[in-house]
């Protein structure tokens, strides 16, 4: 596959089906799929093999776009060269592993300016606020516009705050990962009218059937109780997994054999596991660190509740933009509560996929648990629920269209 570019526009083809509108319901679109593929530089500090929600939402994206010729340009990690192999996109990396520093940086942004001045691309994708620095470069010196997903914790937060505003207010255009990361861009002046929509789409290793929840129990020493299943990295306070902590005692005493299990890694499990014990509650808190592909399934499969009760940081700007771990619960059919804050309303139907609760409220928290617990056919009832809408609104081919959509309206917009 080659990235030269032919010289060649993007002339006019067939008429192009949906595209997704401010307000989130879809419509005819009036933008018109170019006669070949429509060839897109994504630029991303965070991408597989290494595991979290951004890295999962620009893959699904990328893996499912239709009709493009995509090159990923991405930092280098343990496992990554096995990774690319498998995918039918070319993914070029930096020679820098782990987080980025300014050295590491500085060589994601050369070798992104590098590939971008070769590809004859279309349109740049920018995974993070972070790669947009190179993107812009690119848009000044061969004027292809850009598109810069948002998340919104990295545009609340302090750090760096000034540099993600003057990236999505330069962009083309902007996607919001939810209702409430559209109104945090607007928050910093990012017009409206160049912000779309674009939810994460579901996706979960093995999620197509059950697993094996009984031998997930026995393999990771779970017992047959009922039990709460988070998953989530173990780093930040807004994650709320301290007031989930909080709340099984009350949750015990009215279903006495429940476990709290928590899935992922983080510098925060010690202060957790302290907690656990100040409250009697350490032998049924349990920290399996990192699990992926089928155990992770089989462990959804094994729960009885989902839970996360991420709430928003005033002083941090720590926020849930969307959670894409509540579809993932979705998929294997699983009843979830969560904290009614940041982006979780686009995730989680309230009584209807799930229990939205006040994140901060002990007693709400355990509450709604208890309530789960203890209503065998209202939890079967939300689970189905929630496999249907992550199954149909979140799948991933129907995502990526709309976000295909976008980045030819931003090609349009600049002349094809």
């Amino acid at each position: 596959m080659g990235y030269e570019s032919d010289g060649q526009g993007l002339s006019v083809g067939v008429v192009s089906p949906l595209s997704e509108k401010n307000n989130g319901t879809t419509e005819r679109s009036n933008h018109r799929t170019p006669s070949r593929a429509l060839r897109v530089l994504v630029l991303t500090p965070d991408f597989p093999p290494t595991v979290g929600g951004i890295q999962s939402y620009v893959y699904q994206l990328c893996a499912h776009l239709p009709d493009a010729e995509v090159v990923v340009v991405a930092p280098d990690h343990a496992g990554a060269r096995a990774f690319d192999a498998r995918q039918r996109f070319r993914v070029v990396r930096t020679a820098s592993r782990g987080k980025l520093g300014r050295l590491s940086y500085g060589v994601f942004c050369a070798g992104a300016v590098g590939i971008g001045l070769t590809g004859g691309f279309d349109v740049i994708v920018c995974g993070h606020f972070l790669a947009g620095v190179p993107a812009l470069v690119l848009r000044r010196l061969r004027g292809v516009p850009v598109v810069v997903l948002a998340h919104s914790q990295e545009v609340r937060a302090r750090q760096r705050r000034d540099l993600a505003r003057r990236v999505f207010q330069r962009a083309d255009r902007a996607i919001a990962n939810s209702e409430f990361t559209r109104a945090v861009l607007m928050g910093v002046g990012v017009s409206p009218d160049r912000i779309r929509k674009v939810n994460p789409p579901a996706h979960l290793p093995n999620s197509d059937g059950l697993g094996d929840p009984e031998g997930a129990r026995r393999r990771f020493g779970l017992g047959g109780g009922p039990l709460l299943l988070t998953v989530s990295r173990l780093a930040e306070r807004y994650k709320g997994h301290d007031t989930a902590i909080r709340a099984l005692p009350l949750i015990r005493s009215k279903v006495p054999g429940v476990q709290h299990v928590l899935v992922g890694e983080g510098p925060l499990q010690g202060f957790y596991a302290r907690l656990a014990r100040s409250l009697g509650v350490e032998a049924v808190t349990v920290f399996l660190g990192r699990v992926e592909g089928a155990d992770l399934a089989a462990l959804y499969s094994a729960c009885d509740v989902f839970v996360m009760l991420s709430r928003e940081s005033r002083i941090a700007g720590g926020a849930e933009g969307f959670g894409i771990a509540f579809l993932e619960a979705g998929l294997m059919g699983k009843p979830v509560v969560g904290g009614r804050s940041g982006g979780i309303p686009d995730a989680v139907q309230d009584e209807v996929t799930g229990l939205l609760v006040d994140p901060t409220d002990i007693q709400v928290v355990a509450d709604a648990l208890v309530r789960l617990l203890t209503n065998p056919g209202l939890a079967r009832s939300l689970g189905e629920n929630g496999r249907r809408l992550a199954a149909a609104q979140f799948a991933p081919p129907r995502l990526a269209g709309i976000f295909r959509e976008v980045l030819l309206e931003a090609v349009a917009q600049r002349g094809g």
